[in-house]
């Protein structure tokens, strides 16, 4: 009798440790198949679906954008290039083309900056963007110009209550300013004289003893006076 028992107490611990290891390797089947099924969830690309990959980018930060000229896109994401940071302006567009500095940008412009300036300066030094009629002047339609920008530059007739504008005195001819008299364009206002040692000549300054108009023929300059021959 003691044999048949202890026969059956072996067979029930031979039994419990069957169903021990039985159930550990359902647990460590289970554990693989979880792992299994929890591998998408990595950023490899080789086991990741494509609507994973642009949940991960979205979480992210990164966005499907249509960035079209003159934007480029920045930073791309790197499970799926189609989603991107932001839209950035092309490396070219660099220049900030100031007015303060006296240019002007060309073209396209992308944030604030071009790829190009151009200078609002006129080439003639007493020409003015404003049009002479916003002045109250008139225009000198014959000196009309044009900027490297394109803009009109307008030359004006410019005018003193006293005295000539100092850019009008005459060829040749000094500008002995007057005091505290200015031209509607802010010039000093003059009184037009040749230097010492010339006198004017048909709005013109030469010598003294030349003569003026020139002598006939048969006559010759003396002093400043043509005399006979």
């Amino acid at each position: 009798m003691k044999k048949i028992m202890a026969c059956l107490f072996f067979v029930a611990v031979l039994a419990d440790a069957t169903n021990a290891n039985a159930i550990a390797i359902m647990n460590t089947a289970k554990s693989k198949k979880q792992v299994q099924i929890q591998a998408p969830a990595t950023n490899n690309p080789q086991v990741m679906s494509p609507e994973a990959k642009g949940r991960y980018c979205q979480q992210q930060g990164f966005k499907l954008l249509n960035c079209s000229d003159p934007y480029i896109a920045g930073e791309r994401c790197e499970l799926d290039p189609a989603f991107v940071k932001e839209c950035i302006c092309k490396p070219e567009f660099n220049k900030p083309c100031l007015e303060t500095q006296g240019l002007k940008g060309m073209g396209m412009r992308c944030g604030g900056m071009y790829t190009n300036c151009c200078s609002m300066a006129c080439k003639n030094p007493y020409a003015t963007l404003a049009s002479c009629q916003e002045q109250g002047l008139e225009e000198i339609h014959s000196e009309r110009d044009y900027n490297d920008c394109g803009d009109v530059c307008y030359v004006c007739k410019d005018t003193c209550l006293k005295g000539t504008p100092e850019r009008m005195c005459p060829y040749g001819q000094k500008c002995q300013p007057i005091d505290g008299v200015r031209s509607q364009q802010g010039q000093r206002c003059c009184n037009c004289q040749c230097p010492d040692g010339q006198k004017v000549c048909m709005g013109v300054c030469i010598a003294k003893e030349a003569c003026c108009p020139a002598c006939k023929e048969g006559y010759k300059c003396s002093d400043g006076f043509c005399h006979a021959q």
